[in-house]
């Protein structure tokens, strides 16, 4: 693999291990480290094809490990957005964060929430800018399932400004305050509800992961007001801080 490719994913694997054991995961882990065995397998297939001197095949083989290097970095760009607005989240709300880092289905498993913040519209349907999967596994009906496996939730927010971003997050972390402890419940009420076509899925007024999306965001204002109003003061502090400083 090329020095620089190494530089790159040393300082990701770095990050990976001071996160593996949270909770609440960076959906790009996983798509990075994908991308890292590609490039190592594509690495060795180049050093082949080298010593074989078959150019078609050394061509082929570099022109799809520079595809892979640029979506490896694209997501490593992503895995950081996404790890900052989760570090901000917790900051302003640690207790909804700790919630959700928590979470447990109805049986008492440990569910992972994977979340990841994706580019403006991304998503095909009009109007969407936030979901939440709605899953189970199909010989337990009270454990969550989605694309990362067994007992996970997938959390995808499009990119918008950093207040809008972290509202979206207090959003979906309701829809899963609900869902995964009364998820078999929830599935049977989801369906006879909704159909395909009704955009307000998951926000009629009698839906409860609605109503737990309403009392998670009332906890996050309330936070956010706390926390802006703690870093007035503190700002104020250093501010007299530094005038008093200035006089001696």
């Amino acid at each position: 693999m090329k020095p620089h490719c190494r530089i790159i994913l040393t300082i990701l694997a770095i990050t990976l291990n001071l996160t593996a054991y949270s909770e609440i995961k960076n959906g790009y882990e996983c798509k990075i480290k994908l991308a890292v065995e590609n490039l190592e397998y594509f690495d060795s297939l180049e050093q082949v094809y080298l010593k074989l001197d078959q150019q078609q095949n050394l061509r082929t083989i570099r022109y799809w490990s520079r595809w892979v290097q640029k979506k490896h970095d694209k997501y490593v760009k992503m895995y950081i957005l996404t790890q900052n607005y989760l570090a901000s989240f917790k900051t302003i709300s640690p207790i909804i964060y700790n919630s959700i880092d928590s979470i447990q289905d109805k049986n008492g498993n440990i569910t992972d929430v994977y979340v990841m913040i994706i580019e403006e519209n991304s998503f095909q349907e009009e109007g969407i800018v936030a979901v939440t999967n709605l899953d189970q596994c199909n010989d337990n009906i009270h454990t969550y399932h989605s694309d990362y496996g067994h007992r996970s939730v997938s959390l995808i927010i499009e990119r918008n400004s950093q207040r809008k971003i972290l509202e979206l997050m207090a959003h979906e972390f309701g829809h899963v305050l609900y869902q995964v402890p009364n998820l078999a419940s929830y599935i049977e009420y989801f369906n006879k509800t909704y159909d395909d076509t009704n955009q307000e899925r998951g926000h009629f007024k009698e839906d409860p992961s609605h109503h737990s999306v309403k009392k998670t965001l009332d906890r996050y204002w309330q936070s956010y007001i706390n926390y802006q109003s703690i870093k007035r003061e503190n700002r104020k502090k250093n501010e007299s801080n530094e005038i008093a400083f200035n006089r001696q």
